[in-house]
This record gives C-alpha cells, structure tokens and sequence, in this order.
C-alpha cells in the first residue's frame, strides 16, 4: 500500500470517523488548502475550527471508505457519509494531492443520496 493511501486513510478515520483532531500536523502539509465549494479552507486552525463545529452540530455523523484510487501525487476517497443511520446520506469524494508525504490540496464533490433511486446500489 502507498504511504499516500494510508495517510490518507488514516487521516479519514481520525477526522470523519473518530473526530480527532491532534495529529492533523501528521497528515497536512504547512501549505494546506481545501477548494471545497462549500467553505474553502486556507489553514489548519480553520480546518479544526469548521470540523469541530460540524462535528457539535452533527455528533451522529458517519463516514465511510467505500474504495481508495492512487494515481502518482494524487489519492481519490470514494465515500458513503451519513448525518445519521436514519439518513440515506451522501456520496462524497475526497481528492489530495500530497507533497512530502502530507496533503497540501483537497478538492471534493458531493451528491446526496435520493430516498427514491433508478440506481440499487451508489458503491
């Protein structure tokens, strides 16, 4: 396995699954940015700040790892995310670019998933 796919994985599992935040100097590179449409983050005190806070508002939320793509630089989460086991939740998908072994940019796309689908199974 990649040493960029199991920070990355690591990272995932102690932000969305465990809501840790102390090893975030483990994972993002000084230069960290997240492109996100939804609130664009410039550094790791924001980072922690927005998580916490969706973390308080939402303390049920889930996330897992349905699959992991590596292409050279680059590590793609394919991720089913939940408010709630009440919730059908969302597909989400987590793009990294890594530099010296840590994640210097996030992109990602997000789709919720429809109470009523044409498509049995998103994963």
């Amino acid at each position: 396995m990649s040493d960029n796919k199991q920070v990355a994985l690591k990272f995932h599992k102690e932000i969305f699954q465990d809501h840790v935040f102390d090893n975030l100097d483990d994972y993002l590179h000084d230069k960290f940015v997240s492109h996100s449409i939804f609130d664009p983050i410039t550094d790791k005190p924001f980072f922690i700040n927005c998580f916490k806070g969706f973390f308080n508002e939402n303390p049920e939320f889930k996330s897992e790892v349905k699959r992991v793509i590596v292409d050279g630089d680059y590590v793609v989460l394919h991720n089913h995310n939940a408010f709630s086991s009440q919730h059908n939740g969302f597909v989400a998908v987590d793009i990294f670019r890594f530099r010296d072994g840590k994640i210097e940019e996030h992109w990602d796309i997000v789709q919720e998933i429809p109470e009523t689908s044409k498509v049995s199974n998103v994963f």
